[in-house]
């Protein structure tokens, strides 16, 4: 089975603008990501983003997929890469570009139970540690599938920014986005896996032990960087 890990990356954040750039120990925040996601051995692995800085920022060797047209979330723009990239693969990892310290072992394990499991599409959640605004939570069935994402659910788990897409559903996906744009549900909550779930698509779970650092906010930044001088 055939893996992409593609990191999509945009400088508009709305509570942290630029942040995939932030200086984090010298780098910028993707490149930790990106270093991260190829230390983990599972496949290729792209950065897709509309932004020529971002681009120039990273070494000259990553490879990068750039867009030049409207998209509506990570998983648009990864749908999108997808397309684009030339190789062809049998699932796409999404590793969201605000996880600076992603766990390789964590990326080589989600990979593995994809393998197994050959999921329509699939996220890491983590246990609830700290719960806040920001804090996408998972509401799951007993066999670990989801109900929902929701800011506002009451659920112990949280997704931390790492899916899996076969190709099949990124095709999907991407027909409806050119065809319809994002779904109601999608654009109120802001929570673009609600688009796949209203398009019918199964989305399983896979639990892993540690939280991992999401940066949202220039306190989560603070963190991070605190995080890094103490490693």
């Amino acid at each position: 089975m055939s893996f992409a890990i593609v990191i999509p990356a945009r400088m508009e954040s709305t509570r942290l603008p630029g942040k995939v750039l932030a200086d984090i120990g010298g780098k910028p925040m993707v490149q930790h990501v990106w270093e991260r996601c190829l230390a983990s051995g599972v496949g290729d692995v792209w950065i897709t983003t509309d932004s020529m800085e971002l681009t120039e920022a990273m070494p000259s060797w990553a490879d990068v997929v750039t867009d030049t047209f409207p998209i509506y979330s990570g998983s648009h723009r990864v749908a999108v890469a997808a397309r684009t990239i030339p190789e062809l693969y049998d699932y796409y990892i999404d590793v969201q570009a605000d996880i600076p310290f992603v766990p390789p072992a964590a990326i080589r394990a989600f990979a593995s139970e994809v393998s197994v499991r050959h999921p329509q599409a699939m996220s890491v959640v983590t246990r609830i540690v700290e719960d806040g605004p920001n804090v996408v939570k998972v509401l799951r069935r007993l066999d670990g599938s989801v109900i929902t994402f929701g800011r506002k659910v009451k659920s112990d788990w949280r997704e931390v920014g790492i899916y899996a897409y076969s190709a099949a559903t990124l095709a999907r996906y991407l027909e409806h986005m050119e065809q319809h744009g994002p779904t109601k549900v999608e654009k109120a909550e802001s929570i673009e896996q609600l688009g796949f779930l209203t398009m019918g698509v199964h989305w399983d779970t896979m639990e892993w032990a540690e939280p991992m650092i999401s940066v949202d906010t220039p306190e989560d930044l603070e963190r991070a960087r605190e995080a890094y001088v103490v490693a």
